[in-house]
């Protein structure tokens, strides 16, 4: 039974995530929330929030029980994790670019919104989520035990842009 983050496994859940419709994939390790690199993640975050830039999506600011910012540290919204797949997808679809020439009064519809199915425009929350959830079925496969996992689209504890490929 493989447990450990491999390079055979990593190149297996890249192979998995491009099979599942991804452009790439990646493992990074998640740090101890008492190493370096966390407390200053952690605290990156606090002054980010502090800031005001979180604006009005209070998700963003909700706190644990200790008053640390749950988004802050993933140990502190999963303790049990140790490692994290991610998992992405180029939405560069196409339609016209921002940077192109439009008629005056002309908006923009976001990279991500011309993502579509084939029929028609969708939500890419529910585009994206069934195929990670192809991938966490086969990996629940492979590695089986008790093997615990989360599978989410942007709306789930992790920052997304705070992980590092390890």
């Amino acid at each position: 039974m493989e447990r450990e983050i491999t390079a055979e496994l990593r190149r297996w859940v890249e192979e998995r995530a491009a099979a599942a419709g991804f452009d790439c994939a990646g493992v990074a390790a998640v740090p101890e929330p008492e190493s370096a690199e966390a407390v200053a993640e952690d605290g990156r975050f606090a002054a980010w929030v502090e800031a005001g830039r979180a604006g009005e999506m209070e998700y963003l600011k909700r706190v644990d029980d200790g008053g640390g910012l749950v988004r802050g540290s993933l140990r502190r919204a999963m303790p049990w994790a140790r490692s994290v797949m991610v998992f992405a997808v180029n939405y560069n679809a196409q339609g016209p670019l921002s940077v192109d020439e439009a008629e005056a009064g002309a908006g923009w519809i976001a990279r991500y919104a011309w993502s579509g199915d084939g029929e028609g425009p969708s939500d890419y929350h529910d585009v994206l989520l069934p195929k990670l959830k192809v991938v966490e079925r086969e990996l629940r496969e492979r590695v089986g035990g008790d093997l615990e996992t989360r599978c989410y689209v942007d709306t789930g504890p992790v920052g997304n842009r705070l992980l590092k490929r390890s």
